[in-house]
């Protein structure tokens, strides 16, 4: 304890102003600094690196392989095969904050998730740890959802830093410090990193492009009022970036100079990420409403009122229906209009989770929490087609990957994957 408390004191006096300091142990990696856990017992310390704010010579452009509400619709040719899942591990969430959590990061070299107690987990398909990385100073720990390419991954904390990990290992690249805390999920898209940073004291933030590569900065948005916990979308077509705020404000902002070029107010904060579909944008409020917006200028479309929800919306696919929670149940509204379409009572149901479309043979379907421990997956029709127990609550999204479903509990919960190898009913 006493040598560890002496690298305490060298990261201190180095105050990272060229990067931070992080301690190699022989299967995992703590960074250090103010309010670092302690080291965990019994493992062997390899030694200290200092890594950088920035790579200006890194150049590589590896493919994305997930992000944050990005992936298309997933074919879905099987069905839950059991009662229970094929395994469950550590998510590092322990009970810190209410608010939504990370969902896993998955491809196929692994899955990667973060959670409240600062801890980052990657775990093989079969579920064998493969490391894990503990930040500092992060009191409300990880609640980013990791964006993927095929050699690093990305996330932010609560202690205002952006990291860049090396999947293989855990080796950090890159970690910059932007603000005070990061609550929302990257967006990775091209070569850049869009991220948005929590203020405080008084609550604001800002919106950050970043080259996903060096770790350079390309702008940063003017300051938007309040904390930003909606993650952010890309619009191809308009050329601009969407994405809420707690001041009841979505901003879309230009993609390549970080201006703003519209401003919707509602009339409660904007938790939930937006959903883009042709020259309509989607979203939730806590003011009870769901808005359809035209992308082009922020007119508003439809409104209509639901209550009180921070889950984003999902259309399921082949159908024109828009799946999202709200408190005590799942709703399915008709995109055009707003008009309700159906909706199934969740008693307990606390309206945050979203939905992970799939295409289920012929028909679209969509998994969501739909209950205070269940996932179910949902027709267009409102049927619900299958139900899934948990031992913990759902926060965030559902993840199917090829005949599998992943999913991260709060606490009491875990990390669980549930195969769906069972032949879909005809």
């Amino acid at each position: 304890m006493k040598f560890f408390s002496m690298l305490l004191a060298l990261a201190s006096l180095a105050g990272c102003a060229s990067g931070r300091q992080v301690a190699k142990y022989s299967d995992h990696w703590e960074e250090l600094g103010r309010n670092a856990p302690p080291p965990e017992a019994g493992h062997r310390l390899i030694g200290v690196v200092e890594v950088p704010a920035s790579s200006p010579r890194a150049t590589h452009t590896a493919q994305i392989t997930s992000g944050y509400r990005t992936a298309p619709a997933m074919n879905q040719t099987g069905w839950p095969a059991a009662t229970s899942p094929e395994w469950r591990r550590a998510n590092g969430n322990i009970g810190v904050h209410t608010a939504s959590k990370a969902s896993p990061a998955v491809d196929a070299s692994g899955v990667y998730v973060g959670g409240d107690s600062s801890q980052f987990h990657a775990y093989e398909h079969d579920g064998r740890e493969r490391w894990r990385f503990s930040v500092a100073g992060a009191s409300r720990g990880i609640h980013a959802t990791a964006a993927l390419d095929e050699e690093f991954l990305y996330f932010g904390a609560y202690n205002g830093n952006l990291y860049k990990l090396r999947k293989g290992d855990g080796a950090p690249s890159w970690i910059l410090n932007l603000g005070h805390a990061i609550g929302a999920s990257p967006l990775l898209s091209g070569r850049f990193l869009y991220v948005g940073v929590e203020l405080a004291q008084p609550a604001n933030g800002f919106l950050v492009k970043i080259d996903r590569a060096t770790g350079q900065e390309f702008w940063r948005t003017e300051l938007l009022g309040e904390q930003l916990h909606s993650s952010p979308v890309l619009d191809p077509v308009q050329g601009h970036l969407l994405f809420g705020a707690n001041n009841g404000q979505l901003f879309s902002v230009d993609e390549k100079t970080g201006r703003i070029r519209w401003r919707f107010s509602a009339n409660g904060p904007i938790k939930g990420s937006p959903l883009v579909l042709g020259d309509s944008v989607f979203f939730t409020s806590w003011d009870g409403n769901v808005y359809a917006l035209n992308t082009r200028d922020g007119s508003l479309r439809w409104q209509t009122n639901v209550g009180r929800s921070q889950s984003s919306p999902a259309r399921i696919p082949g159908s024109e229906i828009l799946l999202l929670g709200i408190e005590g149940a799942v709703i399915g509204l008709k995109e055009g209009t707003g008009e309700l379409a159906w909706k199934r009572l969740a008693p307990g149901y606390k309206a945050i989770s979203s939905g992970a479309p799939v295409i289920l043979g012929k028909q679209g379907a969509a998994w969501i929490g739909c209950e205070t421990r269940g996932i179910c997956l949902f027709s267009s029709s409102g049927e619900v087609l299958a139900r899934l127990k948990l031992e913990g609550t759902l926060t965030g999204i559902p993840v199917p990957w090829n005949n599998t479903l992943y999913f991260s509990e709060d606490a009491p919960g875990s990390l669980v994957r549930w195969n769906l190898n069972e032949p879909v009913p005809r």
